[in-house]
């Protein structure tokens, strides 16, 4: 029996109003969200940068990208050491050039274990995990060093991609710039959902123990070896420890957008199959609630919107008999509609007086629209330039991210490193 008119109504409702929640909400503490900085007596931070070491795990990267990274992170005097996984030159070479520790791992075994040797080499109060293919200026560093707060265990930047002259650029840093305004929003709380792994500060007491043990190296959801998500499963343990994880919106971290959409494609469904499993890890132990309402609510819809497009796509018969007073008159005039006659609402105007298609087509759809003007308008404002580009080509973003919700349900069990599996050479 498929859904009758009470039903659908209930869907169409309860979908506008969860997306507008969703929608507005995120909006609006993305907006305010303006973290606190601590400054020391002496109007210097509580850190300087002597307390910082760079660890930075390296898996078949541009060999010229990497050097740029590297000379960007040596000009500004930091301590730093690189863990090839099961990679050594040219990355040693050009570590150790510019004074850095070249640690390598004899055999590919993914960047948890990098990052887990890579720790063991960390002797300062504070750890900058970086990706080998993202840069931070100094005075960006600066900012993320203001935040750390004694209640604070981790702090990162926002994450941009910069130019590389292709319409990924411009698809990539929109789904960035949407990412972070539900990171923002959660960060308002002090629990943001993720703290980038391609640049985040913690402190190293917070997460030294857990790095470097098996419960990281080898950690399991469902009997599934999650070689993936380093970041989230970071952030996930400092906040159940009672720390607060903090984005930096003044800071800004530029990484290296994806070659092609193939590439970002396979990034995307990495992520969200991440997003998944930590889901249902958190529902499991009881860890979702520690996370205040706005987390608990964005991460319940986002995980299940899939299942909320599956049933709008079901097709729809209405019944003939009456369910509402409103609509009982003009409904049973109504055969089968489909799906795609239902969204273009031309069939149902014809049978419908006007206040009865304006409750069934027009309010639910006012709504939604309400809600996304308000997401749209706080991306425009974050948005630094060539809003036109990023919001046009943004639509494929859209797109990538619906695919890979569904992709990624029937796929949980596969996981990468990275997005590099071949070898890449020196781009000159």
């Amino acid at each position: 029996m498929f859904p009758g008119v009470f039903e659908h109504l209930l869907y169409q409702y309860t979908s506008a109003i969860l997306s507008v929640g969703f929608l507005i909400f995120n909006g609006l503490f993305a907006v305010i969200y303006n973290p606190k900085k601590v400054v020391g007596i002496k109007g210097d931070p509580d850190y300087t940068f002597t307390d910082i070491t760079v660890l930075i795990p390296v898996y078949n990267e541009v060999e010229d990208i990497f050097r740029k990274v590297i000379k960007s992170v040596s000009s500004m005097g930091l301590k730093f050491v690189v863990v090839g996984d099961g990679v050594d030159q040219p990355y040693r070479a050009i570590t150790e050039q510019n004074g850095g520790i070249f640690i390598r791992l004899e055999e590919r075994r993914g960047k948890r274990f990098a990052l887990s040797e890579g720790m063991r080499y960390i002797d300062t109060r504070l750890v900058l995990l970086l990706d080998s293919d993202t840069f931070i200026d100094k005075r960006s560093l600066e900012r993320m060093l203001s935040y750390m707060a004694e209640d604070v265990g981790g702090v990162s930047p926002s994450i941009r991609v910069w130019n590389n002259g292709k319409i990924s650029y411009y698809y990539a840093n929109f789904y960035e710039i949407m990412s972070e305004i539900v990171n923002r929003a959660t960060s308002y709380f002090g629990r943001t959902i993720i703290l980038s792994g391609q640049c985040v500060l913690y402190k190293t007491s917070a997460i030294r123990n857990y790095v470097m043990s098996n419960d990281f190296t080898s950690s399991k959801i469902f009997n599934i070896s999650l070689k993936i998500s380093d970041d989230r499963d970071l952030t996930e343990y400092i906040i159940e420890r009672g720390y607060k994880a903090i984005k930096a919106i003044d800071a800004i971290a530029y990484t290296k957008p994806p070659e092609n959409l193939s590439q970002f494609v396979k990034q995307v469904v990495r992520w969200t199959r991440a997003n998944y499993l930590f889901f249902l890890r958190s529902l499991r132990d009881g860890s979702l609630s520690l996370r205040g309402n706005l987390y608990v609510f964005d991460i319940i819809y986002m995980n299940f919107l899939p299942i909320l497009v599956i049933f709008s796509l079901i097709p729809l018969q209405y019944p003939r008999f009456d369910i509402f007073n409103t609509l009982s008159a003009s409904i049973t005039s109504l055969e089968r509609l489909d799906i795609l006659q239902l969204i273009l609402g031309i069939p149902i105007r014809a049978h419908l007086p006007p206040f009865d298609f304006v409750l069934v087509f027009i309010l639910p759809r006012v709504l939604s629209i309400i809600g996304g003007v308000t997401f749209l308008l706080v991306m425009i404002k974050i948005m630094e330039k060539e809003r036109g580009k990023t919001l046009m080509y943004g639509v494929i973003a859209l797109i990538v991210q619906s695919l890979a919700s569904f992709y990624s349900i029937a796929s949980m069990w596969k996981q990468s490193w990275s997005s590099r599996e071949k070898n890449r050479k020196s781009k000159k």
